[in-house]
């Protein structure tokens, strides 16, 4: 769609690129890309409400100039440079532009008052909607596994996706690294994996691989061997490649995400199933002082310990987790995965082989052929419903576990047939002066 206006045409481009601004300067001087520079920074609040803390947004910058733009005051700081483009950088400072020394002060602040809304409006759209940025920056359209993924980023601090083989899950990992990016202000960013070649021939080769789908990504970001800056601000804005030591003790191993201190701050673990937990643990020091900052980890369930282990048991209550698997019988598996391979691997094998549980099915397998019961039988046993009705004829059952010396707790768990009730737990019960309430409390349990 083509506006004229003033003696300025702007172009407004939708391409694979993702949505564009081109500015065709009077006087038969063109500025080539020049909307493709819109905001390097990105850190734009909502367009229809202020920044926190700010009566007005952009708030003043020091040797600032000033536009009023209708009954709205819009401050920004302007930059002389030899380069071809003009560049915004939109953050929570305020608004700054470098522009080619031949574009007038005019001109400048005429694309500002023309096109300011726009760019608020789609900066705030992609930082708050990944799932947007991600169809209009590569044109493409994400698994609904992964939209639910990239959806729930901005709202979660930890994350968590369990998968078979296949799925996408470090694509979702690169997707979300790359919104970090262009959508916060001076982020820092450390992904790890199981080991140094996972990370680059995995996670690092998928970051260039997005990198090269997009114009606007190549115009603005660097990608190294071990490093993804801004090329604006490669000292303060970027993503770093972190490995850590097998034989190295815990404290070597728990250095691999340290030094990071910004506002903004992403953790990425690829493959994280074997990744240590003295990794972990650095990564979630380092959320404590943040203004936003979130652990994003994904692997297959090869391991019965370690971070991805935890958000699956113990701490599942702080994870955001994502189960994703190629089961051919599923109608929520994985389109990746090509059903006919899943059927041959599970006729090979069988389905409770282990390598068939992780590969096909993204399960825990038992911790031992001699193992009867596995984590994810756990948890799906915790799901399952029993009415009274159908437990009328079944047993009561009251299972004892008696502490009778230190801090240990006493505790009995009453059952109803095939349904488990709410343990109840006693402390410093030794027998000795008033009556303990043990006995009084079971009996009204059941």
């Amino acid at each position: 769609r083509q506006q004229r206006g003033h003696g300025t045409d702007v172009d407004r481009q939708h391409e694979a690129g993702g949505a564009q601004l081109e500015l065709a300067l009077p006087g038969g001087q063109r500025c080539p890309d020049a909307g493709q520079a819109i905001a390097q920074g990105l850190l734009a609040p909502r367009a229809d409400s202020p920044a926190p803390d700010a009566d007005v947004w952009p708030p003043t910058l020091p040797n600032g100039r000033v536009l009023q733009i209708g009954e709205r005051t819009l401050h920004y700081a302007l930059k002389r440079s030899s380069r071809r483009t003009i560049g915004f950088v939109i953050d929570d400072r305020g608004l700054s532009i470098t522009a080619p020394r031949w574009v007038t002060l005019g001109e400048i602040e005429h694309a500002i008052s023309e096109k300011q809304k726009w760019i608020f409006a789609k900066l705030a759209e992609w930082r708050h909607s990944p799932t947007k940025f991600v169809s209009e920056l590569f044109d493409l359209v994400p698994d609904r596994w992964q939209a639910d993924v990239l959806d729930a980023f901005p709202h979660r601090q930890r994350m968590a996706m369990k998968a078979c083989k296949g799925p996408g899950k470090t694509a979702v990992l690169a997707w979300l690294a790359w919104n970090f990016l262009a959508t916060r202000f001076d982020p820092k960013i450390a992904a790890t994996a199981i080991t140094s070649d996972n990370l680059a021939d995995n996670l690092w080769a998928e970051m260039s691989k997005w990198h090269q789908r997009s114009d606007y990504l190549r115009e603005h970001f660097v990608v190294g061997k071990t490093r993804i800056s801004l090329r604006e601000r490669p000292e303060t804005w970027w993503m770093s490649a972190r490995t850590w030591n097998r034989s190295a003790d815990r404290a070597q191993q728990g250095s691999t995400l340290a030094g990071l201190h910004a506002d903004y701050i992403l953790f990425l673990l690829d493959e994280s199933g074997g990744i240590p937990d003295a990794v972990m643990a650095t990564a979630e020091a380092a959320l404590s002082s943040c203004k936003e900052g979130h652990i994003v980890q994904a692997g297959n369930p090869t391991h019965l310990d370690g971070p991805l282990y935890r958000a699956c048991t113990a701490e599942r209550g702080l994870w955001h987790l994502t189960e994703i698997t190629a089961d051919p019988d599923d109608p929520r598996r994985s389109s990746r995965v090509k059903a006919e391979w899943a059927k041959e691997q599970i006729a090979k094998y069988g389905r409770d082989n282990p390598w068939v549980l992780v590969n096909v099915f993204g399960r825990f397998p038992p911790q031992s052929f001699n193992t009867l019961i596995g984590p994810d039988e756990c948890s799906a046993a915790t799901k399952l419903v029993y009415p009274d009705g159908e437990l009328a004829r079944a047993p009561k059952i009251l299972g004892v576990d008696v502490a009778r010396f230190g801090d240990d707790a006493s505790v009995i768990f009453p059952r109803w047939g095939l349904r488990a009730e709410t343990p109840m737990v006693f402390r410093h019960i030794d027998g000795k002066g008033p009556a303990t309430p043990a006995g009084p409390a079971a009996k009204r349990k059941f």
